[in-house]
């Protein structure tokens, strides 16, 4: 009975013996290097064994300050956490700490203290020891002056883009001295766009009816002959009268063309106008082969209907409207469109520029 109670603790101790296990924490700091030379940096890693469900907090360092006279603080690393792999419940946090010191001694760098589950660990304390470098004051020959300023070597990739804004810069100044001197001279710069002056209709029709007589290869093949001087008719009907011939049946075109003419004369014009209409027709949609003697008939036919119908010199004679000629309104554009392009070369040069000088700015300087 003595025994009783004495069996009760053990065994009360015996189950809480894990769990007191489990909550305790484990701190630790180690130094990378305890000997450096003064301005040479070494590390110091803080460490932290616990439960998972313990927060731990890190001592709050800041660049700067000093840890203790004459060890000072360069850089504090960010806290990260390692799962323990034997045991789920445990993890390690670690934190790095980089210092250095420019007096040469012997320090003693204070423990650090770490909360772990609102409990706080103490660390052990490191030592640190700075060195300095030996100087050999006798023999001052060992010691070398200045040296002279030595020229960086050439390097393509520095000068490439300083050369290709240079070339265009000058291939753009020429382009825009070509253009002032045209402009400054009044010349046209597209000699293409000069269009000749209209002949009247009548001139026109006879110098294509007299082309089409030239080309005799074309008798063989009646619809072709015929499409063209169709064609060449209602074109000169169309600038002679005004009506929209090209796009008309061949009665629609007789009918105009009887309305502007007067008498006998004109009314035998009309159907000899018709009667090559017909022809043609016939000759495009029914296959119909003519004579040579036909054709060359029909030719003769299209000569009359324009001498008949030409404008008298009465009309040639008379001033035209003072409307610009296609050619002078081409050329008005082409003006006005060069100096819109020379104003976006000058300021695409003066750009260049700016980039070009502030590139040897920056390689000179």
């Amino acid at each position: 009975m003595k025994r009783l109670p004495l069996i009760i603790l053990l065994l009360i101790y015996v189950g809480l013996c894990p769990r007191l296990r489990a909550q305790t924490a484990v701190v630790e700091a180690k130094i990378a290097a305890a000997e450096i030379f003064i301005g040479e940096q070494t590390e110091i890693l803080l460490s932290a064994t616990s439960d998972t469900a313990q927060r731990v907090n890190m001592p709050r360092l800041v660049e700067g300050m000093l840890l203790t006279d004459g060890v000072e603080v360069v850089k504090v690393g960010r806290d990260s956490v390692v799962q323990n792999p034997d045991n789920a419940a445990r993890r390690q946090t670690f934190k790095t700490i980089t210092i250095t010191s420019f007096d040469s001694a012997l320090y003693r760098i204070p423990p650090f203290i770490i909360e772990v589950g609102g409990r706080e660990y103490e660390t052990g304390s490191l030592p640190l020891k700075v060195e300095t470098v030996d100087i050999d004051t006798l023999h001052l020959d060992n010691f070398f002056g200045p040296r002279e300023i030595a020229d960086p070597p050439f390097h393509w990739s520095d000068w490439r883009g300083l050369f290709f804004k240079a070339i265009a810069l000058c291939l753009l100044l020429c382009l825009l001295l070509y253009l002032y001197i045209q402009q400054a001279a009044k010349r046209r710069l597209l000699p293409r766009l000069r269009l000749r002056p209209t002949p009247p209709p009548h001139v026109w029709a006879k110098t294509e009816i007299d082309k089409l007589n030239a080309q005799t290869e074309l008798r063989a093949d009646a619809k072709q002959y015929y499409t063209k001087l169709t064609d060449i008719l209602r074109s000169y009907l169309q600038k002679r009268y005004g009506f929209d011939a090209t796009q008309m049946t061949s009665d629609q075109i007789v009918l105009n063309l009887q309305s502007r003419l007067q008498g006998s004369e004109g009314n035998q014009v009309a159907e000899e106008l018709r009667s090559i209409l017909g022809v043609a027709d016939l000759a495009k949609f029914a296959k119909l082969q003519t004579r040579m003697d036909e054709d060359s008939a029909n030719l003769l036919r299209a000569l009359q209907i324009v001498d008949v119908t030409r404008p008298s010199d009465e009309e040639l004679s008379k001033p035209k409207p003072t409307t610009p000629a296609p050619e002078v309104i081409r050329s008005s554009r082409v003006r006005k469109g060069l100096q819109i392009s020379m104003i976006a070369i000058g300021l695409i040069c003066l750009v260049l520029l700016v980039l070009i000088v502030r590139s040897l700015y920056l390689l000179l300087v």
